[in-house]
């Protein structure tokens, strides 16, 4: 179950994110390292995919714009916390002022 969504302002164009290509193109892509709070070591392999991330170490803002800094499409973070049912999930923005042009989607550690 998706929890929460971090959406950029232009949601309308985002939900078109893989309008011309084919579902056997794309990939859901681990991040390395998963937490995805800096560089990543398969950056190449995250090019046009959904990049799939762990919770923790840095904000989910930080998580998709790494993932978008690699040219991915979307990002999934999954909850480290495999008991965690909470429904309520805060993805708010960090104390940064910066965007984020993909979606993210947030699992709960139940279900990711």
């Amino acid at each position: 179950m998706i929890s929460s969504v971090l959406t950029p302002p232009h949601t309308l164009t985002c939900l078109n994110i893989f309008q011309h290509t084919r579902y056997e193109q794309i990939h859901l892509v681990p991040a390395e390292p998963s937490e995805a709070c800096g560089e990543l070591s398969n950056g190449f392999f995250i090019q046009d995919q959904i990049a799939l991330v762990e919770r923790g170490g840095c904000s989910f803002l930080s998580k998709t714009r790494v993932v978008q800094e690699h040219g991915g499409r979307a990002v999934i973070i999954s909850d480290n916390a495999v008991d965690n049912d909470s429904f309520y999930v805060e993805m708010i923005q960090d104390s940064t002022q910066r965007t984020a042009d993909i979606p993210a989607l947030f699992l709960l550690g139940r279900d990711g």
